[in-house]
């Protein structure tokens, strides 16, 4: 029964008789204990009238009996003449429903009783009102009175059994009466009830014709469009709520015809590039682990993110930052379809979301032609991008995973390229890697590193070392470069290079940045408190944050809280930084200018294209990158290129310091052309903060005690 299912016909014709049964049984029932309520309520107050009528009788014929008794009974109690009052006696209980008769003094004493040896002579007439009878019973008295004086009373107990009796026997004929009653009102219930059920059956018919049937037929023209039906609905010409649903359901059934193909599209593609989307891209890869189940060929996942796509969002704003993505998607898209990379296969490219890129590589199964598509990919987006009339040149950071080499599981290959890609990050962005086993356990120990700097910013427990800037023409110090330290309690000194990029990749270089300043001019007080004022510190931040309120007024702040000059602070940015955050950097430094605080270029001379935009730049330093200075000795094309970069700089007035400065003769060669300051192993390495002080002491003969100002060095 439990797979029966009903016709809207049959369920019209259920409800509308089910309704009428119930409220004819609810009736019914309310009416047949109503009945019942009443005939026993009659039953009881007929025969309960009927016995008191009865009873009123019996006691009232009692007390004729008593008065007649006690008239009689005058003389024989007057001469106490016991045989007469005995007659008296016997010849009253003799009578029908006298159960007693007896005669007592005036104190309430019986005299007699009846009987011929009068057993309760003496005794009170209180025993009379109980009896030695189970039966009901009424006592009428009436006193004995000669001459206005009373000599005693007559008793008697007057049986109330007959009314009892005739009053159960006309509860019975009652009962009779209203039963038989009821079984003729029932009989005419049941004849109403088939006549109100035929009706039912007959309105429920009319329903079914006129609403059941149709709706019926757009219930399954509805079930129908559900498995894929297209056609127009079946044609009904009607004004009332189901032609609307007809028209309704035809309008939907032309929508569908015409948004079915786009609908299934957007489900599995990328509303912005139109590339197939992670939905997609896992159906695709979970097709074909299950081809390799069954001996099909293997395939290659890479896993692609842009590098610094979010200074796109940040300068221009998403929309931008979408343009941007087309762009990227429509490069990818035409490279991985030229023949150029001379592969066999088919490559699918997908976005998972954000700056994030996939593409499956059907048949690829070795890492040197997953690392050609790699290649390939860096290749495409190395030229820059422009969107809103400015340029940005970012690179991509690949993961590369192979199935089933690494694995045959969809999650476990994306995860596995996940790791390559931040594998590549680590090695330096625009890079590519091919996943091995090892990144397992370097996941795990990159997340612990994480959270290990995220509780040492917080606890301030990094420290700085610093490293003297001296002035190229006698060697005196005229500034500190501050360089951040991590002793970690388990794997002991961490690479700089290692904690920045964590901090960097985790959102915790501003708060790096944040407190190199704090602390570098924290100790710079000291110093100046020492005797060193006129020492300047310098210190290298991400140019990114050079946009962002925050790091200018947190140097505001601690440039006022230790009450020293904006001259006494020098920020320093990368130059590749500058590059990628052209807009940025020229900001920043024109806001740090307002507060005096100079900025400098660091490893200035790597790209070419930094040249052109120097002169623009509101920058008031430059830093020769250590590798120019370690060609000095080495031969005469790096000596060039050290005296053009001097020499252009000054032609702007900016003046120059070289770093990674190890040898005499590189020294002699920056006094040659002029370089204004020098940096490096030849005259110290990084020390920390008490080291540097008895350094200074010992230094302070070299230098004049006034503060070297850029003003000094601008021709």
């Amino acid at each position: 029964m439990s797979g029966l299912r009903l016709s809207l016909t049959q369920r019209y014709a259920l409800l509308i008789n089910g309704t009428i049964l119930v409220v004819i049984v609810l009736l019914g029932a309310l009416f047949l204990n109503k009945i019942k309520d009443t005939s026993a309520e009659i039953r009881e107050q007929s025969g309960g009238e009927l016995a008191s009528r009865i009873e009123s009788q019996l006691v009232e014929n009692g007390q004729r009996l008593a008065d007649g008794l006690a008239e009689r009974a005058v003389n024989p109690l007057y001469a106490l003449d016991m045989r007469s009052l005995r007659d008296m006696l016997v010849e009253a209980s003799a009578s029908d429903g006298i159960e007693y008769a007896v005669v007592t003094d005036t104190e309430g004493r019986i005299l007699h009783d009846g009987s011929l040896t009068i057993e309760s002579f003496g005794q009170q007439a209180r025993w009379l009102d109980v009896g030695d009878t189970e039966a009901p019973l009424a006592r009428v008295s009436a006193p004995v009175s000669l001459g206005g004086e009373q000599l005693g009373a007559v008793h008697i107990g007057v049986s109330l059994t007959p009314a009892l009796v005739q009053g159960e026997r006309m509860k019975t004929q009652l009962g009779d009466l209203m039963a038989a009653r009821t079984r003729d009102m029932m009989t005419s219930m049941a004849i109403y009830v088939l006549v109100l059920l035929l009706a039912g059956l007959l309105l429920a018919a009319v329903i079914s014709r006129r609403f059941a049937t149709p709706i019926r037929q757009l219930a399954d023209y509805a079930r129908e469009v559900g498995r894929g039906r297209r056609d127009a609905p079946p044609a009904m010409e009607r004004g009332d709520e189901i032609g609307m649903l007809a028209a309704s359901l035809d309008a939907m059934s032309r929508d569908l015809r015409l948004s079915a193909g786009e609908v299934d599209y957007l489900a599995y593609h990328d509303s912005l590039t139109r590339l197939p989307n992670r939905a997609q891209f896992k159906r695709l890869l979970r097709e074909e682990v299950e081809r390799i189940r069954v001996g099909g060929r293997g395939f290659g996942v890479l896993f692609i993110d842009l590098d610094q796509f979010k200074q796109v969002n940040d300068t221009l704003g998403h929309e931008a930052g979408d343009e941007f993505l087309t762009i990227v998607a429509n490069r990818l898209s035409e490279r991985l379809q030229t023949a150029g990379l001379d592969y066999d296969g088919e490559l699918t490219l997908a976005r998972l979301g954000g700056d994030e890129f996939t593409v499956l590589a059907r048949g690829v199964t070795e890492p040197a032609r997953g690392e050609q598509l790699a290649a390939a990919v860096i290749e495409t987006l190395a030229e820059p991008i422009e969107v809103q009339a400015q340029a940005f040149s970012i690179g991509a950071s690949i993961g590369i995973t192979f199935c089933p080499r690494d694995g045959d599981d969809l999650n476990v290959l994306l995860r596995n390229a996940d790791r390559a890609m931040y594998r590549a990050k680590e090695a330096g962005r625009n890079t590519f890697c091919v996943y091995d086993r090892s990144m397992d356990g370097t996941a795990t120990r990159q997340l612990s590193l994480e959270a290990d700097l995220r509780d040492v910013l917080n606890a301030n427990d990094l420290t700085l070392a610093y490293q003297p800037i001296v002035r190229v023409t006698d060697g005196a110090v005229v500034a500190v470069e501050a360089l951040c330290r991590w002793h970690h309690p388990v794997l002991g000194y961490v690479q700089p290079s290692r904690f920045v990029q964590i901090a960097e990749q985790s959102g915790q270089i501003e708060h790096l940045d944040q407190f190199v300043v704090s602390q570098l001019l924290h100790d710079l007080s000291q110093l100046h408190d020492e005797g060193f004022a006129h020492l300047a510190g310098s210190a290298n931040i991400a140019s990114l944050h050079l946009r962002k309120p925050a790091i200018l007024e947190h140097i505001a702040e601690r440039l006022d809280y230790y009450q020293l000059d904006g001259e006494h602070l020098r920020i320093e940015v990368r130059e590749k930084n500058v590059m990628r955050h052209l807009e940025h950097a020229s900001v920043g430094a024109r806001r740090l200018r307002e507060l005096g605080v100079p900025i400098w270029i660091d490893d200035f001379g790597t790209r070419i294209a930094t040249l052109k935009h120097i002169d623009v730049l509101p920058v008031s330093g430059i830093k020769i990158h250590s590798e120019f200075i370690d060609g000095i000795s080495a031969g005469q094309n790096q000596r060039v290129v050290a005296q053009a970069i001097t020499e252009m700089c000054h032609n702007i007035g900016l003046p120059v310091t070289a770093e990674g400065v190890e040898h005499q003769e590189q020294l002699e060669y920056l006094q040659e052309i002029g370089a204004d300051f020098a940096q490096g192993y030849l005259f110290a390495r990084p020390m920390p903060y008490d080291d540097l002080l008895g350094y200074l002491r010992r230094q302070r003969k070299g230098d004049d005690g006034r503060l070297i100002l850029l003003s000094d060095y601008i021709r």
